[in-house]
């Protein structure tokens, strides 16, 4: 499998391939990033079985040539987080060091709006993580589970909220670095 990056991802796969008809159990094996299923033929087909994996949001590399192709996908990931990284620091330097000049801001109940520079380099390195983490969110909340990449987003959400762009940044950030470093 490709995209399983914690323990809680791979019992929200085998809790929701246990509830099949006809799947006697499944395994995650996070070190081997595989799964593992006993099934009944009669009862279910292995394209099914496929087919629920992938609808999960989880990608099946059957071949070297799919192991090859999810390695390049991991270097992007690299070149990506490299970028997000450089927007998020700029950021970090312009807000902090006070030079950051504010053209918008605007502030009703706990809902904070501003526009500056540096809210604008928080908010572009925040999407270019935050998206993968997103679609794992949305996959984990549609199995009925509550994940780490779930949380994330809510928190990060609740730090956009506030004005806290930085601190949204932040936390999407280490957790994509994090995910890059255990894939």
């Amino acid at each position: 499998l490709d995209n399983i990056h914690c323990r809680d991802c791979g019992h929200e796969l085998e809790k929701d391939l246990e509830k099949r008809i006809g799947i006697i159990d499944a395994s995650v094996s996070m070190g081997a990033n595989t799964v593992s299923v006993n099934y009944v033929p009669q009862e279910i087909k292995k394209v099914k079985i496929e087919d629920r994996i992938k609808a999960m949001g989880y990608k099946i590399m059957k071949t070297e040539a799919d192991v090859q192709v999810g390695l390049k996908m991991q270097k992007k990931k690299g070149v990506l987080l490299g970028i997000s990284a450089f927007l998020f620091i700029t950021g970090l330097v312009l807000f902090w060091g006070n030079l950051d000049p504010i053209f918008f801001e605007y502030e009703w109940n706990f809902l904070v709006v501003v526009f500056s520079p540096s809210s604008v380099l928080f908010l572009i390195s925040l999407a270019i993580p935050g998206i993968s983490i997103a679609k794992a969110g949305f996959y984990s909340l549609k199995g009925r589970v509550i994940t780490i990449d779930l949380l994330v987003i809510l928190a990060s959400i609740g730090a956009i909220l506030i004005g806290e762009y930085w601190e949204a940044t932040a936390v999407v950030f280490l957790t994509a670095f994090g995910e890059l470093l255990q894939d």
